[in-house]
């Protein structure tokens, strides 16, 4: 095997959680009203996908989402937008800097919008263990893409069998062994570290 110089993380699911089923309730602390976006219209969920992949503008967003929210400002919006959907993990957090401390290269890939990433990076500051990331509409391509896989391991500075991936969803993981990674079915803490360690990633 090869030796593994870099660990990738897949951002929401594995470095934070997710509450969407909380957004009506939360929004009611910024805005009097709930908004009550439905995320199983195949609009949304089309829009959300573009927006995803950098393709529409938070304005842009804002207008396709709108019919399908009541009535609120693109203000407010921006406001609400991912609040209380995201839960921090820790325990994750605390071994990925033991990594980073070892040495390792930490990069993220993630489907992730432009409302949500700075977000996240700017709640729980990221940015100082992780070394390079590849969010979709920044780059322009969502996972499954070979795309998002490339950039990611090219922004690390590192070959594809020099990084491990880690993702909550086992169809991405298997996806990241076709493009030539390490990859890990992330389940709970105890079981990262573990199959961390058996790929030859150890963080004492």
């Amino acid at each position: 095997m090869d030796e593994m110089k870099a660990v990738i993380f897949d951002l929401g699911g594995v470095l934070v959680g997710f509450k969407q089923e909380s957004f009506v309730r939360e929004t009611l602390s910024y805005v009097p009203r709930p908004v009550n976006l439905d995320w199983t219209n195949p609009k949304v969920i089309e829009a959300h996908r573009q927006f995803e992949l950098g393709k529409l503008s938070k304005r842009q967003f804002y207008n396709r989402t709108l019919p399908f929210m009541g009535k609120i400002s693109f203000r407010e919006f921006c406001r609400v937008w991912g609040a209380g959907i995201f839960v921090w993990r820790p325990a994750v957090a605390e071994f990925v800097k033991k990594l980073k401390r070892k040495g390792y290269k930490i990069g993220i890939i993630s489907n992730c919008d432009a409302f949500s990433y700075p977000l996240i990076m700017g709640r729980y500051k990221l940015h100082r263990f992780v070394d390079s990331s590849a969010p979709s509409f920044k780059v322009h391509a969502r996972k499954p893409s070979r795309a998002i896989f490339d950039a990611a391991v090219k922004g690390l500075k590192e070959k594809p069998e020099n990084c491990v991936y880690v993702d909550d969803l086992q169809k991405y993981v298997k996806i990241a062994r076709k493009f030539g990674l390490q990859a890990l079915h992330y389940k709970n803490p105890t079981q990262l570290k573990k199959g961390l360690s058996k790929l030859g990633v150890n963080a004492n």
